[in-house]
């Protein structure tokens, strides 16, 4: 248990406070007179003090070793090389007590592949080193999660044209963008996961706590919107030899539309703190939903080979407009109430 220690502030001058720091702290800390200690605010009722504080010292984590082993039935080499990347480490070692065989040299560079700034550095008969090159700091939190907004965004609007248009090669375009969608979901969660443990970083990105939690939800909710788009792209090549009736095809047109919008405005009221949006957000759910129960009365009385394709692109709709808007839209409101 963390030891509280109270002191009172000391007005020394006109316009000078002082504040003195336990002795045993400084041993500790190994901080000796005339040495710089920044002090920055965090949050609403918070001062930091860091010793050896640089605003350029990238954020370091000691490496990690995996070790191959099979005989463990839990065992996930590509899992645990994700679950390391997440973690923060910078250097990852994959080991073997006997030669790594071709098929486990495959999965680690399939796994690297999904992993933004992740290169092989040492290479040997028994081991495997990874090293991610990019500083998490070295790339602003807010561009990456806009680039990864924007890009699910276009694979559910993508996803609606090649079904109105009968486009199988835009279909497979958007179940091909998914891997690009969780690279920068398991960048942006390394970030977020590193930034709680490290005030640096955290300044740096200009983020608080409680953001990152907030930011922790929104990109899953955006991997799960693209995760969508890419069942109902799976379902509209399904659909390319079968005729869907023109009210239909109107009828899902516009719920992509409806549905694009809401995105569209969730993301606005994240990015801009919008009670306005996030409650016109929210009040959208019950319209688009009687579009699609609409919808559904028609879908049904279509042959199978229809209606199963047609059901599961508006099943998806309907989640992509909860999750990737309804969800966020609540959040937004929660955090506003919680401020004001």
């Amino acid at each position: 248990m963390v030891k509280i220690e109270f002191r009172k502030l000391q007005k020394t001058g006109g316009s000078t406070f002082t504040l003195t720091l336990p002795k045993q702290w400084i041993k500790d800390m190994n901080v000796k007179p005339q040495d710089k200690i920044a002090i920055f605010r965090k949050g609403y009722d918070e001062i930091v003090l860091k010793c050896k504080y640089s605003e350029e010292m990238p954020s370091k984590k000691p490496s990690i070793t995996i070790s191959i082993d099979y005989s463990d039935p839990s065992f996930n080499l590509s899992r645990e090389i994700t679950a390391a990347y997440l973690a923060g480490y910078n250097t990852i070692t994959i080991k073997s007590n006997k030669n790594i065989t071709p098929t486990e040299r495959i999965e680690i560079k399939k796994s690297k592949n999904k992993l933004i700034g992740v290169e092989i550095g040492r290479e040997l008969s028994n081991e495997i080193t990874l090293k991610c090159l990019i500083d998490p700091g070295a790339a602003p939190l807010d561009e990456t999660l806009e680039e990864m907004i924007n890009l699910s965004k276009s694979m559910v609007d993508d996803t609606i044209e090649a079904l109105i248009g009968k486009k199988e090669e835009l279909a497979n375009n958007v179940i091909s963008r998914d891997e690009e969608v969780n690279r920068k979901y398991f960048m942006i969660v390394r970030q977020l996961r590193v930034a709680v443990q490290d005030s640096v970083l955290a300044r740096r990105l200009n983020i608080t706590a409680v953001r990152a939690l907030d930011y922790r939800l929104v990109v899953k909710s955006i991997e799960l919107v693209a995760d969508y788009a890419v069942v109902m792209a799976k379902n509209v090549i399904k659909l390319l030899k079968v005729s869907i009736p023109k009210n239909i095809r109107n009828l899902i047109e516009k719920i992509g539309t409806f549905t694009s919008q809401i995105l569209e405005d969730a993301m606005k009221a994240l990015f801009e703190n919008r009670m306005d949006l996030s409650l016109k957000v929210i009040t959208m759910r019950q319209e688009i939903n009687e579009l699609i129960d609409n919808t559904n009365i028609l879908v049904s009385k279509e042959p199978v080979g229809a209606m199963i394709p047609l059901d599961a692109i508006l099943d998806n709709l309907r989640r992509i407009a909860e999750v990737g808007g309804v969800d966020i839209a609540d959040l937004i409101s929660i955090n506003l109430e919680e401020n004001s």
